[in-house]
């Protein structure tokens, strides 16, 4: 809350590695409040295994998914994991706009400043009424 006062805006790096399903009310509950949340993208990948897969795809269910981008700290250590991450969201047939909001559009936005942030959710319904993933459910 200080945080915000003081101008700036929270973001909440790979929630699906840091909590569980069990914790997912209070992750609402953040959300609610204006956290963003930065899933990592070889999570996406299932680089930290299928638990973690499966509970980022249910954070993006749940729009809980600002931005999705590397963890890599440096270039040797940790790999980007991008074209993979996002290759298996086309798969599951995230429509490209959903894609390029995650990888591009917001993260650009949250480095210049810019307030409009937008999620990607699975359950709420978008303005036009197509869903991000139109054929089936992420799981």
């Amino acid at each position: 809350y200080d945080l915000e006062l003081a101008g700036y805006q929270v973001i909440l790096a790979h929630p699906e590695r840091s909590f569980t399903p069990a914790d997912l009310p209070k992750l609402r509950k953040l959300g609610d409040m204006g956290v963003y949340f930065q899933i990592t993208a070889g999570s996406i990948a299932g680089k930290f295994g299928k638990q973690i897969q499966r509970f980022a795809f249910k954070l993006l269910e749940e729009g809980l998914c600002h931005f999705i981008a590397s963890d890599a700290h440096n270039p040797h250590s940790r790999a980007f994991f991008y074209n993979e991450a996002k290759s298996i969201l086309q798969k599951k047939e995230l429509i490209p706009q959903a894609i390029d909001l995650l990888f591009r559009e917001n993260p650009s936005k949250v480095l210049s400043g810019e307030p409009s942030i937008r999620n990607v959710s699975l359950k709420r319904s978008q303005p036009s009424n197509r869903k991000l993933f139109p054929r089936r459910r992420l799981s």
